[in-house]
């Protein structure tokens, strides 16, 4: 069992609601810890990114990656709106700062200008536009506070480690059965307690694979489970009216997730570059995340009408759209950017899925597939 004798004023609401109503799911804890109106780690402007903050994202490690997106950005417009009036959406959700708005618009004004005049790019996040930076020098970008004031979007809607910032229950397989682990309190502090799933919906999860049974879980072990991830994505496919989502975050389709390889489960809490198994310490001062399971995307974007274009590793995604050429010659840029998409690094352990709504014509010769392969088995 996990405790503390943190206080701080998150820490308290908790335990106020905690006292008043019972055991909180863990999903109901992290949503306090990550979003609290007042004191939420995202909340607040305590989610830095970079050397100095928690953690990097792709955007930090290089600006070629947002380059290497504006390729995608180009060849989709030439694809679903060609015509020299016609107007595409980049939507961005969950971009923290406008780093990679930046670096998408820089690269597409000086590349292909036609299409920066064609992009209306459109930011939603959580933060505060006070508390993230600007893009400032671009006409064509905007903050939004909701999917809805993004209205009906012809274009792409992409995300970067946006999934794995959604809070989750934590589950457990214990005694045959599949046990949810809810936040409690003791004399010390929180504590964890097991019982049985707060919604049956928790246990049809794995209907698709045939029940619990056929997942092949050990005694003990522990999985995470997003039931609101599938909503999110329902919402910018019902968002998207022609087009692309494009999700980039940490994680692997079901049975490589939930495999008994990881039987601890993939949870961890993030602050100042290291991780640690504490939640109830610090809270709302550091991130709580888990991967996400990309088989469950896909699922919920065949319900809303999306079509699995591309699904692969981060590092060959950009393989395939050219990252290396972005970088040149230059032995010193393609150094720069391998934490991209090496194997060994953030290639393999971020993966990219591709979906498309009413747009036949990306089925094929859309998704470029390079002869340099640097994953394998994912596809």
């Amino acid at each position: 069992m996990k405790k503390t004798s943190s206080r701080n004023r998150i820490a308290h609401r908790i335990e106020e609601e905690i006292k008043k109503h019972g055991p909180i799911t863990f999903e109901k804890f992290t949503g306090h810890a990550l979003y609290d109106e007042d004191d939420g780690y995202y909340r607040c402007g305590k989610a830095e990114i970079g050397k100095k903050g928690d953690f990097y994202t792709n955007p930090a490690a290089h600006r070629a990656f947002g380059e290497t997106l504006a390729r995608v950005i180009s060849d989709l417009r030439n694809k679903i709106a060609p015509g020299a009036d016609e107007k595409i959406t980049v939507l961005e959700v969950g971009g923290a700062n406008s780093v990679l708005a930046s670096d998408i618009l820089d690269s597409l004004a000086r590349t292909d200008p036609e299409t920066y005049g064609a992009v209306q790019y459109s930011l939603l996040d959580l933060c505060e536009p006070r508390k993230c930076a600007a893009s400032g020098v671009h006409p064509n970008f905007r903050r939004i506070k909701s999917l809805a004031d993004a209205g009906h979007t012809t274009g792409i809607i992409l995300s970067n480690e946006l999934f794995d910032a959604i809070p989750f229950h934590r589950l457990v397989f214990r005694g045959g059965k599949i046990r949810e682990i809810f936040v409690s309190l003791g004399e010390d502090g929180f504590t964890e307690t097991e019982s049985v799933p707060s919604s049956a919906d928790l246990l049809k999860y794995f209907d698709r694979f045939g029940g619990a049974e056929e997942m092949g879980f050990l005694e003990g072990q522990q999985f995470e489970i997003r039931p609101a991830a599938a909503k999110m994505l329902k919402q910018m496919a019902d968002t998207l009216v022609k087009g692309v989502i494009l999700t980039i975050d940490y994680g692997f389709r079901a049975r490589e997730l939930f495999s008994p390889d990881r039987v601890g489960g993939t949870f961890k809490c993030v602050s100042e570059h290291k991780i640690n198994e504490s939640p109830y310490e610090n809270i709302g001062n550091q991130d709580i995340t888990a991967h996400v399971d990309f088989e469950n995307l896909e699922k919920a974007g065949e319900v809303s009408g999306l079509a699995t274009l591309k699904y692969t590793t981060q590092g060959q995604f950009l393989v395939d759209w050219g990252i290396i050429d972005v970088a040149g010659q230059n032995p010193d840029e393609i150094l720069a950017i391998k934490n991209l998409f090496m194997p060994t690094m953030m290639g393999d352990s971020f993966r990219v899925l591709m979906q498309s709504k009413n747009a036949p014509e990306l089925a094929q010769g859309f998704y470029p597939e390079s002869p340099l392969r640097i994953s394998f088995g994912v596809d």
